[in-house]
């Protein structure tokens, strides 16, 4: 997203992770699959329209219109607005997990994991199989991890249940 298109401002500092909104002369929506707005507070993918907008990709007519539409850049980031028209960043559309009908973003495990102290950091990183799920295979780094080690460690399987919230 180019300079100007969201702006911030000097007087919101309370809205803590939040890009903005549109700057001047900007327009930003969050809109679905179907390219349809999302209802406020709703995760979709974050489109914008404005003088900076680019007008193709350098000699790839398919690229561009896939992410051109009317006017429209569609940024591939996935995002949300509160009900102040705040936007929020959620994670890239590339990175979204789909598994049992439910769009899981990475960024959003990796943050409920470090509120717990014994975690230092986290990376969740998702794999398509051939058949058509995603796997969550998930590192984890711990304060006190085991002697000549890393301290990078790979959750197990129950682990895994646990935080996705799926059954054996």
């Amino acid at each position: 997203i180019g300079p100007g298109c969201v702006h911030l401002g000097v007087d919101n500092i309370d809205k803590v992770g939040a890009i903005g909104k549109a700057g001047y002369g900007w327009e930003a929506k969050i809109i679905d699959e179907q390219g349809e707005t999302v209802k406020q507070g709703e995760t979709g993918e974050l489109a914008v329209k404005g003088p900076g907008v680019m007008t193709c990709y350098y000699r790839d007519p398919k690229a561009t219109a896939e992410v051109l539409h009317d006017g429209w850049l569609y940024t591939g980031d996935m995002a949300m607005e509160d009900e102040d028209g705040f936007i929020f960043l959620v994670d890239r559309k590339k990175d979204v997990i789909i598994s049992g009908g439910e769009n899981i973003y990475p960024v959003q495990i990796e943050d409920f994991l470090r509120t717990n102290e014994a975690i230092l950091d986290v990376a969740v990183i998702a794999f398509r199989l051939c058949t058509g799920m995603d796997l969550l295979p998930l590192w984890k780094k711990c304060v006190n991890p085991g002697e000549g080690g890393s301290g990078w460690e790979k959750a197990d399987r129950q682990e895994l249940r646990h935080i996705t919230g799926m059954s054996a």
